[in-house]
């Protein structure tokens, strides 16, 4: 099993309904990855978790500032593509 983290802070910006004022949407993100070999050579299979965290700026941030307020599950199933003749 190979691990691998990767931390994100995302941000957006928009119009706002303030002329001459940008919009500004900030996230913050872990993704946590792991590979895993299957009895087939030419496949692995691969499960990422998305971690979702509040800003300062929400109200219920200083509840828990380091608890992710939303995990994500996703599955992949990687196969080695045979090479064109």
């Amino acid at each position: 099993v190979f691990v691998t983290s990767q931390y994100i802070r995302q941000v957006t910006y928009s119009l706002s309904k303030e002329f001459g004022i940008a919009r500004q949407e900030v996230g913050e993100y872990t993704h946590y990855w792991t590979f895993e070999r299957t009895n087939d050579s030419d496949r692995i299979r691969a499960n990422l978790l998305t971690a979702a965290y509040l800003q300062p700026q929400d109200p219920l941030f200083f509840e828990s500032p380091q608890m992710p307020v939303v995990v994500y599950s996703n599955e992949f199933r990687l196969t080695r593509l045979k090479p064109r003749a």
